[in-house]
């Protein structure tokens, strides 16, 4: 299973980014840093996809259920952003996201930069 570690793209309100320069091609796991401020853009082709987002918290000891999010075929989504419940255990403040298929699939990671 290939995993990809993502790095953000940053953009702000007054200066958008494109993002077609900034997608990569997807693998089966998506990793990145958390700050809770980011957002998952996907482009997917003909073949549709699940992302699941593996929750690394648990409750009095025991695991919690990851979430999945349907990516529909010819079209574009976005999940996110993610709760720290989310990261991985480790104290790495990783986010781990798994996909279902990864044909004709792109991805990015955004972070909006507030702006004053």
């Amino acid at each position: 299973m290939a995993t990809t570690q993502l790095t953000p793209t940053f953009t702000t309100t007054v200066t958008p980014v494109n993002l077609t320069t900034a997608l990569v091609a997807a693998t089966s796991t998506l990793q990145f840093a958390n700050t809770g401020q980011q957002l998952l853009y996907f482009v997917v082709g003909a073949t549709p996809s699940t992302a699941s987002v593996l929750v690394g918290a648990t409750v009095l000891g025991q695991a919690v259920t990851s979430f999945s999010e349907v990516l529909p075929v010819s079209a574009s989504s976005i999940l996110g952003p993610f709760p720290s419940a989310c990261d991985q255990p480790g104290g790495t403040y990783q986010v781990q996201v798994t996909l279902s298929a990864i044909t004709a699939i792109s991805v990015c990671l955004i972070q909006l930069v507030p702006t004053n």
